[in-house]
């Protein structure tokens, strides 16, 4: 029979060749971070790159005005006693895309609503909540 070292041995090799059988070898080895590569280019920080590109399109606020609170702090819920839902509800918005609209839904059916700054009717979603 086989004596038991030479089982670990024969495991312990098969283990050896299946790792570096699995290990990756590249002919074009990439340098380090701040190392010059082989046309002598440094690799340069990638949280660094695209700074002078980067572009903030916008800031975005929304929610109720002045919710109604317990003692704990947190928001009661709104009460709705029939009729129409009236929700004081602010939006801002401010830099390149402030063009955003919203639609309400109520047990996943959408829901017309319309705005107490227009003159229009109820409609399922106002855009151009940011001034143009």
């Amino acid at each position: 029979m086989f004596q038991p070292w030479l089982i670990r041995w024969g495991f312990c090799l098969l283990i050896v060749m299946l790792a570096a059988g699995c290990a990756h070898t590249s002919s074009s080895p990439t340098p380090a971070a701040g190392q010059s590569n082989a046309s002598g280019n440094a690799n340069p920080n990638p949280f660094e790159a695209g700074k002078e590109e980067r572009v903030i399109l916008g800031d975005l606020g929304h929610g109720l005005v002045n919710p109604d609170r317990d003692e704990n702090g947190d928001m009661r819920p709104l009460r709705y006693n029939g009729g129409e839902l009236t929700i004081p509800y602010a939006v801002n918005a401010s830099g390149k895309a402030k063009n955003v609209g919203f639609l309400v839904f109520i047990d996943g059916i959408p829901q017309p609503y319309k705005m107490n700054t227009t003159d229009t009717s109820y409609a399922y979603a106002h855009v151009g909540v940011g001034a143009g």
